[in-house]
């Protein structure tokens, strides 16, 4: 990420973990909630502080697939996402960004 800073626009932040299927033999990224995965956030924001970076911040909620076209899905997919920005402003916050 240091290599990038210079020439970086934009962030985009999401969180994974790799997982290995029991029918599968290679491993696979999974996307999942901030704070649920492999991302070292201190460790990014650390980085991120330390920059001149003023750029957008997008947060990505890939792993959200609704699972059924109901209001109640819909609400706890806002809630999922809540609570990934509820992260992603405390993780911030500690980071000394905003």
């Amino acid at each position: 990420m240091n290599l990038l800073l210079s020439r970086m626009k934009m962030l985009a932040i999401k969180d994974f973990r790799w997982e290995r299927p029991d029918t599968k033999t290679k491993a696979e990224v999974v996307f999942g909630p901030l704070g649920t995965g492999q991302v070292d956030w201190n460790g990014v924001f650390d980085i991120i502080k330390s920059s001149d970076f003023d750029g957008p911040v997008s947060l990505h909620v890939e792993y959200t697939a609704l699972k059924e076209s109901t209001l109640s899905e819909k609400q706890r997919m806002m809630n999922v996402v809540k609570q990934d920005l509820a992260f992603l402003e405390q993780s911030s916050k500690t980071a000394g960004i905003i």
